[in-house]
């Protein structure tokens, strides 16, 4: 790969590898060795490619499933930070983007798929030990839980998984939401769920008045909602726990105040 960005005259001739870019491998899990590569095992992060070279990346190294050009600063989280914000994304130049974090928690496992060009990237094992914690603590026990700012819905499924009766998935981000709807597919078996309702079109991209996106009956009811948590309590009305997962750069303080008025607890992840 290296060597073809060097042909291209994009990278200079004593580049190194270290300055392609960040490449994501497309099953997520923690290994204690560096991991043998197999065909279409890589989602490459480049700042410097245009989309003529990442065609010819994807079609020359068989180990590249997609590449993605970043945009801004790589701090800078993909999505949106509040439903007033201009969305921020990567570009999908060349191939798929779709990986899938193995999710490991002291009760079960979840497969959690992520588009990388418009998902914020993360794989973050403190956020899961707190919803382990509220699982040892009997807390999930037929509980209701919101997750606010679910993303690809990694935390609020763990909450179904670990025992809650009714699970609340809600972001502004419809590309999140998207997602989220293909992890309650894709782990329904292991969720014990199944989709009764689908809305499959929905034009904005981001969303301020709550609308539910989809349902899902079975072990535990799963709502799904493309909205501004603010607006969620008219909607939803009271639950036992509030989940707060912002992005780094957000301070959660703002939302923690206004889950206290319709939440029994509030954990700020």
């Amino acid at each position: 790969m290296l060597t073809l960005l060097k042909e291209s005259g994009l990278f200079p001739v004593d580049a190194s590898l270290k300055e392609v870019g960040t490449p994501l491998i497309t099953f997520g899990f923690q290994v204690p060795y560096p991991p043998r590569l197999p065909e279409k095992s890589l989602v490459l992060i480049m700042d410097s490619v245009t989309e003529e070279l990442a065609c010819k990346i994807t079609a020359n190294v068989p180990e590249i499933k997609g590449v993605i050009k970043r945009k801004g600063l790589p701090s800078k989280s993909i999505g949106i930070r509040d439903t007033d914000s201009t969305p921020h994304t990567y570009e999908l130049l060349s191939g798929c983007d779709m990986r899938c974090d193995i999710v490991a928690s002291t009760f079960g496992e979840l497969c959690i798929y992520k588009n990388q060009s418009t998902i914020h990237i993360e794989f973050n094992n403190t956020k899961i030990k707190k919803i382990e914690a509220l699982y040892i603590n009997g807390e999930l026990d037929n509980a209701v839980v919101v997750d606010g700012f679910c993303g690809p819905g990694t935390l609020g499924l763990l909450c179904a998984l670990g025992g809650a009766k009714k699970v609340i998935l809600n972001d502004a981000w419809l590309p999140a939401v998207q997602n989220v709807i293909l992890n309650i597919k894709a782990n329904s078996k292991m969720l014990g769920v199944k989709i009764e309702f689908e809305l499959t079109r929905q034009d904005k991209l981001i969303g301020k008045e709550p609308v539910l996106m989809a349902k899902a009956g079975g072990n535990t009811e799963i709502l799904v909602y493309h909205g501004d948590i603010r607006k969620l309590a008219g909607a939803e009305g009271e639950c036992d726990i509030c989940l707060i997962d912002t992005f780094p750069s957000v301070n959660p303080a703002e939302y923690v105040s206004l889950c206290r008025d319709f939440a029994k607890k509030t954990v700020i992840i």
